[in-house]
C-alpha cells in the first residue's frame, strides 16, 4: 500500500513540474522572457499600424531618444498601389515596394553588386533576408573624395516574404550614417503582418 502511495504522489509531482515548465506564451507566441527581450531591443522605437495605407503590417521605427534626429512625427506616404515610404525624421527613410510573388529579388540584388563597375561593395552583415554594406565609388581621378578619403556611404537592402507577397526594402540610394543603417535593420526586422 506504502508502494502506491508513492508511486502516486511522485506522479502528481511529476505533472506538477511539467505544468509549471510550460511557459505561458502572449497573442504573439512569445514567452514573457522573449516578449521582454524584444521591449528591450526596440526601447527607443515606436510601433506604426499600416493599416490606414493598404498595407496589414507593423513596423518599428526609431523615436527621438534613437539620436539621429527622428524627432518629428513619422511620415509614411503610399502615393501609388504597391510603393510606401516610412520616414522618421530627416535622417530616417525606408522605401518598399511589393513585388507581388516574384522571389527572385535577392539573388538579382547580389548579383548586382558582385559585378558592380562602379561601385567597391562591403558586405557589413547579412541575416533574415537583409543585406547592411558599405559602398565607395571606385578609385578613379574624378571620385569624390573627403580629405585623402573617397566617402563611403552605407546603405541597406532586404527582402521580406510576409503573407505569400515579396516586399523589397531599402533606404535612400546616396546612403545613411552607418548608425542609421543599424537601427534600419532593427526596423525591417520588426516588420511583421497583424494577424
Amino acid at each position: 500500500m506504502r508502494k502506491s502511495n508513492a508511486i502516486f504522489y511522485w506522479r502528481i509531482i511529476l505533472v506538477l513540474l511539467l505544468f509549471s515548465s510550460c511557459s505561458v506564451k502572449d497573442e504573439n507566441g512569445l514567452t514573457e522572457e522573449q516578449a521582454n527581450q524584444e521591449e528591450d531591443k526596440y526601447y527607443q522605437f515606436r510601433e506604426l499600424i499600416l493599416t490606414d495605407y493598404d498595407f496589414s503590417a507593423t513596423i518599428k521605427v526609431p523615436d527621438e531618444t534613437a539620436g539621429i534626429g527622428a524627432s518629428f512625427k513619422p511620415v509614411i506616404s503610399h502615393e501609388e498601389d504597391f510603393k510606401w515610404m516610412i520616414s522618421a525624421g530627416p535622417n530616417f527613410s525606408l522605401y518598399i515596394e511589393d513585388y507581388g510573388d516574384y522571389d527572385m529579388l535577392m539573388d538579382e540584388f547580389k548579383k548586382k553588386i558582385k559585378t558592380s563597375n562602379l561601385f567597391k561593395i562591403d558586405i557589413l552583415g547579412e541575416r533574415n533576408g537583409i543585406i547592411c554594406y558599405s559602398r565607395q565609388i571606385k578609385a578613379s581621378s574624378s571620385s569624390p573624395k573627403i580629405g585623402n578619403s573617397i566617402k563611403t556611404t552605407y546603405h541597406l537592402y532586404a527582402v521580406k516574404h510576409l503573407g505569400g507577397v515579396s516586399y523589397e526594402i531599402k533606404n535612400k540610394e546616396e546612403g545613411d550614417t552607418k548608425k542609421t543603417i543599424e537601427l534600419m535593420e532593427k526596423s525591417v526586422e520588426s516588420l511583421k503582418l497583424i494577424k
